[in-house]
């Protein structure tokens, strides 16, 4: 039955999120923020030891953040043609006169509902289209009777 299965589709719709990066305007981001951090052509090349050649975007979670820079936990690093590397949660500092520019990652509230809805939709979909209940309409055809 469909209503018993509500909660699941209701799951589901809260699983599916939509994310974008904004930049980050002002305020400090509090700790547990994630964040994608340009570096300075600068700090490229100061940090090419530690971050790996070319490293030029860094993707994280603020471990500490004040006027002077930023702690990452570092979840992903690319190089300017984009090609990344996936981290473990690394911890690196970031003065801020290395920074080139800073992005926020927030929820996008109409994506994600629009993409909830089209899940939702289409798990109800298929469940109609092909009755997964396991009952059968229409007429049964008996097996042919004979040489055996």
């Amino acid at each position: 039955m469909l209503s018993g299965r509500i909660p699941m589709l209701a799951a589901l719709a809260l699983t599916t999120g939509c994310y974008s990066y904004q930049p980050v305007r002002g305020v400090i981001p509090s700790p547990g923020t994630r964040v994608n951090l340009t570096l300075t052509e600068s700090a490229v090349a100061e940090y090419s030891n530690r971050l790996g050649p070319q490293a030029t975007y860094v993707e994280g979670t603020i471990v500490e953040a004040d006027s002077a820079g930023v702690k990452l936990a570092i979840v992903r690093v690319e190089d300017a043609r984009r090609t990344g590397t996936d981290w473990k949660g690394e911890q690196v500092a970031f003065p801020r006169e290395t920074i080139a520019r800073m992005t926020e990652r927030k929820l996008s509230v109409g994506a994600t509902a629009l993409m909830g809805g089209l899940a939702v939709g289409s798990v109800v979909g298929a469940y109609l289209a092909f009755d997964l209940e396991g009952s059968a309409s229409g007429v049964a055809i008996p097996p042919p009777q004979g040489n055996q």
